[in-house]
């Protein structure tokens, strides 16, 4: 089973009658400013520590008729505009379908075999101390899912919105397909990262995140297509 949210307050942070959410306080605080990226690392966190890969997004457009009766319901309050940037329901739509595509990509991890798919337990080891003004690993969220023995998947999310993080990242458990490779960063940036061995079957590796973005590595030398995957399962082979 996969939990599903279907909440108010997740549409921009706003409740009935305009009030803030107290389940998403940033959110709240943030009407119609809210920014494309870190919505789409709303969405990650969603994945990574509920195992939510399945949500239901309410992404409405500005109603005319409602601006003319209530202005405040379509634009940042006064005390904030000096400090945020507005952003409409097309930026969301756009980040939300991007989260969604990136979803898609990540099925044949996200919705392996069960005993495969959560065979590699990914954690925050540490971050960088000797860089001062960074984000700490408690606020840093980490999961990996496993398609086979050859490929896994691992999403970092820095929740610090204010401040980056270089944290290094361990995969224990069955790492051996993974060993003396890269992970390579998918989506938003490309580029591989070296990985290398860590008390013995462990694999770690190390990379910059920015602050309140998500990264998203692939493992591995031996991942399935999506759409090959796909028609793999509607055959039920």
């Amino acid at each position: 089973m996969e939990p599903l949210v279907n909440c108010d307050s997740l549409d921009m942070g706003i409740g009935k009658g305009g009030e803030a959410s107290q389940w998403y306080p940033s959110m709240a605080s943030n009407q119609n400013s809210f920014p494309p990226p870190l919505f789409r690392s709303v969405l990650w966190t969603g994945a990574v520590v509920a195992g939510m890969v399945n949500q239901l997004l309410w992404l409405f457009g500005t109603d005319p008729g409602k601006c003319n009766r209530e202005l405040s319901l379509c634009l940042p309050k006064p005390e904030k505009l000096l400090h945020t940037v507005p952003y409409g329901p097309w930026q969301q739509t756009d980040m939300g379908a991007q989260w969604a595509a990136e979803i898609e990509e990540l099925m044949p991890s996200l919705f392996a075999d069960f005993g495969m798919r959560d065979r590699i337990t990914a954690t925050v080891a540490s971050t960088a101390p000797e860089i001062e003004g960074l984000a700490t690993a408690a606020e840093l969220r980490v999961r990996s899912w496993q398609e086979n023995p050859n490929c896994c998947h691992v999403v970092l999310v820095n929740t610090n919105t204010s401040l980056p993080a270089r944290p290094t990242i361990v995969l224990s458990g069955a790492t051996a397909g993974l060993q003396g490779g890269s992970a390579r960063r998918l989506f938003d940036a490309v580029y591989s990262v070296p990985t290398q061995a860590f008390a013995g079957a462990a694999v770690m590796f190390t990379d910059w995140v920015a602050a309140g973005h998500t990264n998203v590595f692939r493992l591995g030398t031996n991942c399935s297509d999506t759409a090959v995957w796909r028609e793999r399962v509607r055959a039920g082979s």
